[in-house]
C-alpha cells in the first residue's frame, strides 16, 4: 500500500525497499501488505479519506501527495550557502530519487493523530481534510529527511560505499573530506530549522536521534561473545540507527499537536499517552523496516536496491538478523561473527548458510510481529462517525485474494477483487454444494439435479458398475451417521476446535509479546545505565585497567622472547670461540712435534740412542748389587 501511494505521488522513481518488502511479503505469504503499511489500512488513516469505501488508492494518496510534492524543492531552498560546490553536494540526494518513506510515515501519522484529536474534542464538527496537517508537523518531516540524508553521507564514508540510490555516492564523487563537510552542513541546517520551531521538547526529542545515530554506528563495529546477548545487541543497534529517527519524529508531531501555538504547559495523562503511542508505533515500524532491509541484503540485487546488496553487510563484517537466526542451525557462523567475516571465504559461506537456513523466514516473521504491534497501536485512535468509513476500516486486505495484476490502474468497480466468504454455503443432500444445483437450473429447471443424481445411481446399479454387497448397507448407515452428526453437532465441534486453535495461537502470541517486552526492558535498562556518570566512570576505569593488564602481559611475553633469543645467540658465540681455541691448540702441538722430528738427523738419533743405552747400562750396574 505505501509503495503504491509513493508511486502515485511521484515520490518513488525506482523500486524502493518498501516496494520490494511488500512484493516479497506477497510472494512469501509471511508478511501481509496491511502489516507493513498498517497505517494506510487502519481506521485512523481512513478518517482522512471521505467516502473511504468507494475511493480508490490513488485518491487516498492525494492528501500525502499535496503534503510532500514540493518537499525536495523546499529542502533545497534552505541551502543558502555562497559556496556553489557545497550547495551542489548538499542537493545531490534531494532530487526525488530516494524513497522518501520517512516523510511519508511522519505526515501520515500526523494526519491520523490530528483527526483523532479533533474527533476527541469536537466529534460533531466537520473536518477540513486539506488543512489537517500543521505546518510545524510538515517541517518535522523535512527535518527528518535531512537528518536521514546526512547520516547516509556519513555512513557511506565509514563503509567506503561507492553506490547510493542508484548513482555514485557523495564520497566517491567528491571525496571523503568534502562529503564530511556536506553531511555536517545538512545537519546544521536541520538543527537550525528545528530551533525555529520554538518547542524545547521537540528539540530535545529530535536531538536524541542524533545521539542514537552516533551510538548505533559505534555499536555496529562490535558484537557480543555471548550468543544470547548478541541479538539484544543487534536490536538496540537497529533501534538507534533506523527506528529512533522514525519513532522520535512521530513523537515530535504528536507533541506539536498537543502543544499548539508554542504552549509549554504540562500535558495531561491522556495527551502523554497519545504521544507515547505515536512513539511506540514509529518504533515498531522502524524496526520492521530495518529487518526487511536486512532480508533484502540476501534476496535482492544492488541494481534494484540502489545501493550495494547481495551480502554487502557481510562484506562490512556486520551480522544482521538473518545471520543471527541462521547461527542457531549452523554454529560455524558464531566464529565468523566474532572475527567479522574477515577470513577468505567467510562471506560466501555465511551467505550460503543463511540461504539454506530459516533465517530469512524468521526475520520476516519478526518484522510481521512488529508491524502487527504498530497496527494494534493505531487502531486505538478514533475512527470517523461515518458508517461508510467504519465499514471500510473494518475491511482488511487479508479478506481479499491478491494477484500480480491487482495494480492501481485496475478497474476495481467493474472487476472487484474476489472475496473469500467467511461462512460456508448451503449444502444439499448432506454433502453436495448448493451452487452445483443452481448452476443447472437454467437448463434443467429445479428438478434437473435430482433427476440427474437418481438417474446416475440407477444406471450404476443396473449396469453393475456399483455392486450392492452385504456390507454396503453398513457403509450407507455409517455415511448417514456421519452426515447426521455433522448436521446436528458440526457447528459445536467446529467452534470447539476453533477455540482450541485460538488458545494455541494466543499462547504463542503472548510468548512473543513477553519476549518483546523483555527486550524493551533490557533496552531501557541499558539506556538508563549509560546515562549514569558513576557507571560510565566505573566502566571506563575497568576497561582502562583491562587494557593495561593486556599491555603488561604482552610486554612480559615479548621480554621473555627477547631474553631467550639473546641467550641463544650468546651460547652460540661461546661455542664458536671454544671450537676455535681447541683447533688452534691442536694445530700448535702438531706443528711443534713436526718441527722437532724434522730437526733430529740419523747420526744424532743414533748418538741419542747409544747414550740412552749407556745410561741404562750404568744404572743396571749401579743397582745390580741391590737386586
Amino acid at each position: 500500500m505505501l509503495s503504491r501511494i509513493a508511486k502515485a505521488t511521484n515520490l518513488v522513481k525506482q523500486p524502493s525497499i518498501l516496494f520490494s518488502l511488500t512484493k516479497s511479503a506477497e510472494k512469501s505469504k509471511s508478511i501481509s501488505i496491511s502489516s507493513i503499511a498498517c497505517f494506510t489500512t487502519s481506521k485512523p488513516i481512513l478518517n482522512l479519506i471521505p467516502n473511504a469505501e468507494t475511493s480508490s488508492l490513488k485518491q487516498s494518496s492525494e492528501y500525502v501527495n499535496n503534503d510532500l510534492k514540493n518537499m525536495h524543492k523546499e529542502i533545497n531552498s534552505l541551502f543558502t550557502t555562497s559556496k556553489p560546490e557545497l550547495k551542489e553536494i548538499s542537493e545531490y540526494y534531494f532530487d526525488g530519487s530516494g524513497k522518501s518513506i520517512r516523510p511519508l510515515i511522519i505526515c501520515s501519522m500526523a494526519r491520523a493523530l490530528n483527526v483523532h484529536h479533533h474527533l476527541s474534542l469536537n466529534p460533531n464538527e466537520p473536518i477540513e481534510y486539506n488543512k489537517v496537517l500543521l505546518d510545524s508537523q510538515k517541517k518535522i518531516a523535512l527535518i527528518a529527511e535531512m537528518i536521514h540524508v546526512a547520516s547516509l553521507i556519513h555512513d557511506d564514508i565509514v563503509d567506503a560505499s561507492n553506490l547510493r540510490r542508484g548513482k555514485p555516492s557523495v564520497n566517491s564523487k567528491w571525496g571523503s573530506h568534502k562529503a564530511v563537510l556536506a553531511g555536517d552542513y545538512i545537519l546544521a541546517i536541520s538543527s537550525k530549522c528545528l530551533a525555529q520551531l520554538g518547542n524545547t521538547r521537540v528539540v530535545e526529542t529530535l536531538s536524541t536521534v542524533l545521539e542514537d545515530l552516533v551510538k548505533g554506528e559505534l555499536m555496529q563495529f562490535g558484537t557480543k561473545e555471548n550468543e544470547n546477548e548478541r541479538f539484544e545487541h543487534y536490536s538496540v543497534k537497529t533501534y538507534r540507527k533506523t527506528a529512533s529517527l522514525i519513532a522520535n519524529s512521530c513523537k515530535a508531531v504528536a507533541i506539536l499537536l498537543v502543544e499548539k501555538n508554542g504552549e509549554s504547559t504540562k500535558l495531561s495523562a491522556k495527551n502523554e499517552e497519545l504521544v507515547q503511542q505515536a512513539f511506540e508505533c514509529g518504533k515498531n515500524i522502524g524496526i520492521a523496516f530495518q529487518l526487511i532491509d536486512d532480508v533484502l541484503d540476501f534476496t535482492s540485487h544492488s541494481d534494484k536496491l540502489g545501493k550495494p546488496g547481495a551480502g554487502a553487510d557481510l562484506r562490512l563484517g556486520l551480522a544482521t538478523a538473518p545471520v543471527l537466526f541462521a547461527a542457531s542451525k549452523y554454529p560455524e557462523l558464531n566464529a565468523m561473527i566474532m572475527r567479522r567475516f574477515a577470513n577468505d571465504g567467510d562471506v560466501l559461506k555465511a551467505f550460503n548458510f543463511v540461504i539454506k537456513s530459516d533465517g530469512i523466514k524468521e526475520t520476516r516473521f519478526l518484522a510481521k510481529k512488529y508491524c502487527e504491534n504498530a497496527c494494534t497501536i493505531l487502531n486505538k485512535l478514533k475512527p470517523t462517525t461515518s458508517s461508510n468509513n467504519a465499514n471500510a476500516a473494518q475491511a482488511t486486505p487479508s479478506d481479499v485474494r491478491r494477484y500480480p495484476h491487482d495494480a492501481p490502474e485496475r478497474d476495481f468497480v467493474n472487476f472487484p477483487p474476489l472475496r473469500v466468504p467467511e461462512q460456508p454455503g448451503k449444502i444439499r443432500i448432506g454433502l453436495v454444494p448448493d451452487e452445483w444445483f443452481k448452476a443447472m437450473y437454467d437448463k434443467t429447471g429445479v428438478t434437473g439435479p435430482y433427476i440427474l443424481f437418481w438417474g446416475a445411481v440407477t444406471t450404476m446399479l443396473s449396469k453393475e458398475i456399483f455392486v450392492y454387497w452385504a456390507d454396503t448397507a453398513e457403509q450407507l448407515v455409517f455415511l448417514t451417521t456421519v452426515i447426521a452428526i455433522s448436521k446436528l453437532y458440526g457447528k459445536q465441534i467446529g467452534e470447539y476446535l476453533d477455540r482450541e486453535a485460538d488458545k494455541g495461537n494466543k499462547a504463542i502470541v503472548a510468548d512473543l509479546e513477553n519476549q518483546t517486552k523483555e527486550i524493551d526492558v533490557k533496552i531501557q535498562s541499558n539506556q538508563a545505565l549509560e546515562t549514569l556518570p558513576e557507571a560510565n566512570q566505573i566502566i571506563h576505569a575497568a576497561k582502562r585497567e583491562a587494557v593495561d593488564l593486556q599491555l603488561e602481559a604482552s610486554f612480559r611475553h615479548r621480554l621473555a622472547q627477547v631474553h631467550q633469543e639473546v641467550t641463544r645467540r650468546l651460547d652460540y658465540q661461546v661455542s664458536v670461540q671454544s671450537v676455535y681455541k681447541r683447533l688452534e691448540r691442536e694445530q700448535a702441538i702438531n706443528y711443534i712435534l713436526g718441527e722437532v722430528n724434522k730437526s733430529i738427523g740419523p747420526a744424532q738419533e743414533k748418538e741419542s740412542f747409544q747414550s740412552g743405552l749407556n745410561a741404562l747400562k750404568a744404572l743396571s750396574k749401579k743397582y745390580a748389587n741391590t737386586i
